[in-house]
């Protein structure tokens, strides 16, 4: 079945107006380093429903096309008895239980979807997610984590915060075993984690790559939203 897609994004732009149309199933707002919004994608369980999630996605990525591909994602959840259960929405069920959908929404995501995000909320909804989700046990998923806040130190010029993350990089690695594993690329934990801090110990040509991808036509469209390092 065919998902109505233009129906539910004009229904969710009208939870959050900050966001603008980035695609037939995604909303996003540019914050700073990044680009934050909802994507509708087909549910984990039904091919006929949809699901929400919140995404991130890095605006330093270098090369001609542009990824979506997120560092984050994160999907909305009920309240109540249902707060483990993923919303799932069809063509006919969209409109009974959107209500109630965009109240989880607003509590769970709102904070990061409007004019002025605090760098703290970020922070804290993704460690958050961290212990939900029990990432601390992958390491991939946890530096990705992890590289979010490295890149929104280094876009803030925050040395001690820079200077913190990587020692956390750094202890997350000794304190696994078999740290001379070999991974897809080949090469060592010691060199995949150089790889990771060569990203961000060139400051200027972090910024010229943010500068330029939020020069790219359909993120120049965007709303901008300000993240406060408080």
């Amino acid at each position: 079945m065919k998902l109505d897609y233009n129906h539910f994004l004009e229904d969710w732009n009208i939870q959050f107006p900050m966001l603008s149309r980035y695609s037939q199933t995604t909303l996003f707002i540019k914050a700073d380093a990044a680009m934050v919004g909802l994507k509708l994608e087909r549910g984990p369980s039904y091919k006929d429903d949809y699901a929400v999630f919140l995404e991130i996605v890095p605006l330093w990525q270098k090369g001609e096309k542009f990824s979506t591909l997120p560092m984050f994602s994160h999907i909305l959840i009920g309240a109540g008895k249902t707060k483990t259960c993923p919303f799932q929405f069809s063509n006919t069920t969209h409109d009974v239980y959107f209500s109630k959908a965009a109240v989880c929404a607003k509590q769970q995501f709102g904070s990061l979807l409007q004019e002025t995000i605090s760098l703290e909320s970020i922070f804290k909804f993704v460690d958050k997610d961290i212990i939900y989700t029990g990432f601390n046990y992958n390491i991939f998923s946890l530096f990705n984590i992890l590289r979010l806040k490295l890149a929104f130190a280094t876009y803030f010029d925050n040395i001690h915060m820079i200077r913190d993350v990587k020692s956390l990089m750094i202890q997350e690695v000794n304190r696994r075993q078999n740290t001379r594993i070999l991974y897809a690329n080949n090469i060592s934990v010691e060199e995949w984690l150089e790889k990771i801090f060569s990203e961000f110990d060139d400051r200027d040509k972090f910024m010229d790559a943010i500068n330029y991808n939020t020069g790219r036509h359909k993120i120049a469209r965007l709303n901008d939203a300000r993240v406060i390092n408080i």
